[in-house]
């Protein structure tokens, strides 16, 4: 175990900025339970920094340990709060087949800019079942810090897939997969009767699902709003997926249904 140099801190500051990430393809994992929650799924740190040695993760011997002072954890943290372990983990391989298994649900973000939603959004999909999500090339980054916080663990369990949409969609429709897509107009989702295989669209926080994008939802959903007051506007994204995804879930599996 060593004490952490200059040159390595330099590295590792840099893997704040995405262009970074993507260059060396290693991204981070802030806090003991969020590092030991990927490590029990699997994943080996490449680097792990901490406080001090007795808060060493036992992982692979191929790890990097280092320590850290409290000055120098205060420049590679990514939040107010400094955690007493970080950890960096090389990207995972995302999957490229586009075929879909049987009962399968598959979320499609198109352009989800808000990290904490997206990582939101992650961790729901995992509690719902949901093994697989794709996504716009310009939805946010998965391995953005915030949005890996948010997952709490959940992205080394669930796949994120970036994509070129009109590739995705071609494909999916050659499978035969319906698609749903959630929108102010759409069909009550508490009235619908769901497919057991699908791909559901959740569009930006602001504009939600673009026209070029909302042309492949052959079906139409909304969650009805029963306010009196006519206020919010609309529902956050990573809410409205997880009350679609409990829909389709409550009335797709046989003893869950009412």
């Amino acid at each position: 175990m060593d004490i952490l140099s200059k040159n390595k801190l330099k590295f590792l500051v840099s893997l704040k900025q995405k262009k970074y990430r993507d260059i060396h393809r290693i991204f981070c994992v802030e806090g003991t339970k969020a590092v030991a929650d990927f490590i029990s799924s699997g994943v080996s740190p490449k680097i792990i920094v901490g406080k001090q040695e007795s808060l060493m993760v036992n992982s692979s011997l191929n790890t990097e340990l280092y320590v850290a002072d409290i000055q120098n954890f205060e420049r590679l943290t990514n939040f107010s709060d400094t955690p007493d372990i970080i950890a960096y983990f090389d990207y995972f391989t995302q999957p490229s087949d586009f075929s879909v298994s049987e009962d399968e649900i598959i979320l499609f973000c198109d352009g989800i800019q808000n990290p904490g939603n997206f990582g939101t959004i992650i961790r729901t999909a995992e509690w719902f079942g949901v093994t697989r999500i794709v996504c716009s090339q310009d939805t946010v980054d998965c391995f953005n810090p915030k949005t890996v916080q948010a997952t709490m663990g959940s992205l080394s369990r669930v796949a994120v897939n970036y994509v070129d949409t009109d590739i995705f969609f071609k494909k999916i429709y050659a499978l035969g997969v319906p698609v749903y897509g959630t929108f102010m107009d759409g069909s009550n989702i508490y009235e619908i009767q769901p497919d057991k295989v699908a791909v559901i669209i959740l569009g930006n926080e602001g504009q939600g699902i673009r026209p070029e994008v909302s042309k492949y939802a052959k079906h139409k959903l909304s969650i009805p709003r029963f306010s009196k007051s006519m206020k919010p506007e609309s529902l956050n994204v990573s809410i409205a997926a997880s009350i679609i995804l409990s829909e389709f879930k409550r009335r797709t599996i046989p003893n869950l249904k009412s």
